[in-house]
């Protein structure tokens, strides 16, 4: 084995010049190089024929993985696969959130639209500052209610230059998901009465199987949820697979947390369920207010689930989620498919008013007189929500990504 550790005339090299080839002999060359994202090995093969003209056959990536002991991590920047092969507990993503780093992520920019059928939340997602910003080493995100009405037309806002409203991939028209016009055509009949942020790396890192680690401080407020998680960069319409890396969910008396799960949300034959592939060990004592760490070791053989280092669950991965995913990061609201319907539940899943009804449970006689029910103008009872406080912002300090 040769160490070359100095480059020669730019290049890094290696010779023999003692060694004398004949004809049939055969010659392997293996380099592993060290680089700071990893390993990368490179196999060549070479036979010397007649003539001394030299056959080459490359090894393939598979054949060097299956010979040594490596990770079965996989990656992809900006849609390419990475040629590299990584060693078990590498880091291959990190952000401390020092500043909103642009070769990471990008704000996912679009409102819920009747394409999105009862599959979508009550949230539509902008890049406001107010929204969305960092501050002291920390990415903060921050519902708040929108001022707008299901009458009145408008076009999502936006805020960044670079910045652009996109559809969602199941969308039928580019325009669904970036203006609202008023039509019963639509899913609700009424725009998403939330206004939140939500980034993702789907534009610039996905990977395949490893450790992801999000140290967070999760929202607490009436109705809300972290869409904390991560989502196929082959989104299929009719089987969207998720991956939540954690998840809660309040009433806004009661915060309830679910260590996080495989949520597989399927559509056929024009009916729409919502599945839990398992039941994770659910808690009710965390600490609302405080910071946890958050982690999804995600490999062949399973997917397990940690909350400051204790296992949650785990469910077995039987080939179904072997594809590459990206990470998505933000606060969402309402929805058919997250809260149980109950007496304290302002809107029922799937009814045509669900979000007008939502919208209401925070407004008017709500505000007024408080209590879970309240009399409106029309002397008709209306189920009212607990307005958000500051602690619906949800904090992440970092987000890292291991092979495994």
């Amino acid at each position: 084995m040769d160490l070359v550790t100095e480059k020669t005339n730019n290049s890094w090299i290696k010779e023999h010049p003692e060694e004398e080839l004949y004809e049939n002999d055969e010659v392997r060359v293996q380099v592993v190089a060290g680089h700071t994202h990893g390993l990368i090995f490179r196999s060549d093969n070479f036979k010397i024929s007649k003539n001394s003209t030299i056959i080459y056959t490359p090894t393939t990536q598979e054949d060097i993985q299956a010979a040594i002991k490596t990770s079965e991590t996989r990656a992809n920047f900006k849609k390419l696969p990475l040629e590299k092969i990584f060693k078990p507990d590498d880091l291959i993503f990190e952000d401390n959130f020092e500043s909103f780093d642009t070769s990471k992520w990008t704000h996912d920019i679009f409102m819920p639209s009747k394409f999105d059928g009862y599959l979508g939340d009550f949230t539509m997602y902008t890049d406001d500052e107010a929204r969305i910003f960092i501050d002291n080493h920390t990415l903060r995100i921050t519902p708040s209610l929108s001022e707008r009405h299901g009458d009145v037309s408008f076009e999502l806002p936006r805020y960044g230059r670079t910045c652009l409203c996109t559809s969602t991939p199941c969308a039928k028209d580019e325009n669904a998901n970036c203006f609202y016009k008023p039509t019963t055509d639509r899913h609700s009949g009424f725009p998403a009465p939330v206004i939140s942020a939500r980034i993702s790396t789907k534009k610039t890192f996905s990977f395949t199987y490893g450790r992801i680690e999000v140290f967070a401080k999760l929202p607490l407020g009436a109705w809300l949820f972290p869409s904390v998680m991560l989502e196929p960069d082959n989104l299929n319409c009719d089987n969207r697979k998720q991956l939540r890396i954690a998840f809660a969910t309040s009433d806004g008396l009661n915060f309830h947390f679910s260590a996080g799960a495989v949520k597989l949300v399927k559509q056929s034959a024009g009916e729409k369920n919502f599945t839990r592939i398992s039941e994770m060990a659910d808690i009710s004592n965390i600490r609302p207010y405080s910071y946890h760490n958050f982690t999804m070791v995600w490999t062949s053989k399973r997917i397990t689930l940690y909350m400051d280092s204790e296992k949650i669950g785990y469910i077995v991965n039987n080939g179904e989620y072997d594809e590459p995913y990206h990470i998505v990061l933000g606060v969402s609201a309402g929805g058919h498919l997250e809260f149980p319907d109950s007496p304290l539940k302002p809107w029922r899943d799937f009814n045509q008013d669900a979000a007008f009804q939502f919208d209401n449970s925070f407004k008017d006689c709500c505000l007024t007189q408080g209590g879970p029910k309240c009399l409106d103008k029309n002397q008709e009872e209306r189920t009212c929500s607990k307005t958000w406080t500051p602690h619906a912002t949800m904090a992440i300090k970092h987000v890292r990504v291991y092979a495994v």
